[in-house]
C-alpha cells in the first residue's frame, strides 16, 4: 500500500491510496463487473474461494458518499492495482514530528519485511541512521542509541544486552493483545499496528496521549445503533444485516 498526498489549496490536500497485489488480476473484459454486488471473477479459478462479493461494491459506496471512487488497473496473471483519490481538509499546518536538531542511531531487528520497511522509512522520515540486524549476534555492531525489536526476536541475549546498557533506549513491538511488559527500565513496548507517530510517542521524540495500552475492556462495548453487516464463509455464501 502506498499513500500520499498533494495540495489542491492553502486548507484542502488531496489523499490519494494505491493498494497493490500479485495475485491473478483481472481480465479486461471483466473490469466493468467488478463492483457489481455478489460477483466472483473468473470462477473457474476461484470456485475454491468463498465470498458474496460485496466488499468492492461497499467501498466504492463509502467512497461515492465522499466524493471518490475506487480506480483499478490490472494485467491478467501478474496483478492489479486499486487506486482512489479523496480530497481532505487541512485542519493543522504544523507538522506532528518537530524538525530534530540531534541525528541518534537505531538498531533495527524485525522478522516481517514488510514491517521492517515501513520502520525504516519512519526513521529515514525523521533523519535517524538506522543499523538492519539480522540477529542478536550483530549487537557488537558500532553503538546505537535505540534498539528496535520484534517480540519473537526479542530473545534472552537481546535482553542481558539491554541490562547491561541501560543508556541505550529500546522498544519492543509487541502483538495487539500480548500482557507481556517484565522488562528493564530503559525498554518501551508499543503494540500492533504500529504507525509513525506511537513509533515517535515511544521514542519520546514527541509527546502525544496515544491509547496504546490495553486494559480488560478493550474487546468489551456496546452499540445500540450500529448497524452491523456479517459475511458468513461456514453457509453458502449467507449474509445478513443487524
Amino acid at each position: 500500500m502506498k499513500v500520499d498526498y498533494a495540495y489542491i489549496s492553502d486548507d484542502e490536500i488531496l489523499l490519494r491510496v494505491d493498494i497493490r497485489d500479485t495475485g491473478i488480476g483481472i481480465k479486461e473484459e471483466d473490469l466493468n463487473r467488478l463492483f457489481n454486488s455478489f460477483q466472483q471473477l473468473d470462477s473457474t479459478r476461484n470456485r475454491n474461494i468463498e465470498g458474496t462479493g460485496l466488499g468492492l461494491s461497499i467501498t466504492q459506496q463509502l467512497l461515492h458518499l465522499m466524493n471518490s471512487e475506487i480506480f483499478v488497473k490490472s494485467e491478467y496473471n501478474k496483478g492489479s492495482t486499486f487506486y482512489f483519490e479523496l480530497p481532505q481538509k487541512v485542519m493543522n499546518k504544523a507538522p506532528c514530528v518537530p524538525e530534530l536538531d540531534e541525528k541518534f542511531k537505531v538498531a533495527v531487528l524485525m522478522k516481517s519485511r514488510y514491517a521492517k520497511k515501513q520502520l525504516i522509512k519512519d526513521l529515514t522520515r525523521i533523519g535517524a541512521e538506522y543499523i538492519d540486524m539480522e540477529s542478536e549476534d550483530d549487537l557488537e555492531k558500532p553503538e546505537f542509541d535505540y534498539f528496535i525489536a520484534e517480540r519473537p526476536c526479542f530473545n534472552q541475549k537481546i535482553k542481558a544486552y539491554m541490562a547491561e546498557h541501560q543508556e541505550t533506549r529500546g522498544i519492543i513491538i509487541d502483538t495487539y493483545t500480548s500482557r507481556d511488559d517484565e522488562y528493564s527500565s530503559n525498554i518501551r513496548i508499543i503494540h500492533k499496528p504500529v504507525f509513525s507517530l506511537n513509533l515517535y510517542n515511544a521514542m519520546g521524540i514527541i509527546d502525544l496521549e496515544l491509547e496504546n495500552d490495553i486494559d480488560s475492556n478493550v474487546f468489551t462495548f456496546t452499540a445500540p445503533d450500529a448497524h452491523i453487516l456479517i459475511e458468513s464463509y461456514g453457509c453458502k455464501r449467507t449474509c445478513r444485516a443487524f
